[in-house]
């Protein structure tokens, strides 16, 4: 059973409604600010149970000239929007690829060299020398 929209979802699909197409696309900022009371995460993370729990068509734009969010008003619109988030979750795979070659261990042991290395260089900026006496 789907969930009821919350007001705030409610909200940012009425208004996301009113910018069609993606040259009227609205900032998750822009939304935030509007609505007041409500922070961008907050609007972001409304939106994205908008498209995912409640199938809403919602498009979004990273082009500089026209970001944010929009109501499709035509296939190539929903196409690109569609690419767009394949490339995206494309580069995210990447980075966990990455990410994921190295142990915990790997990191842990860099992190105890750099801080043993820093260690060492204030204790020799500080002119700190053993005398025996």
């Amino acid at each position: 059973m789907v969930p009821e929209m919350t007001k705030l979802e409610a909200w940012c699909l009425n208004w996301i409604r009113k910018h069609k197409g993606k040259a009227a696309a609205i900032r998750a900022v822009k939304l935030a600010e509007i609505y007041g009371g409500a922070s961008e995460r907050k609007v972001r993370q409304a939106v994205e149970c908008l498209i995912k729990v409640h199938k809403q068509p919602i498009c979004s734009s990273y082009d500089p000239h026209y970001a944010g969010y929009y109501w499709p008003v035509s296939a190539d619109e929903v196409q690109a929007t569609y690419e767009q988030l394949l490339k995206h979750g494309v580069r995210i795979i990447q980075r966990a690829r990455v990410i994921s070659k190295y142990s915990t261990e790997q990191v842990l042991g860099q992190l105890r060299m750099e801080l043993d290395g820093q260690g060492e260089a204030e204790t020799r900026g500080r002119g700190d020398t053993e005398t025996s006496g």
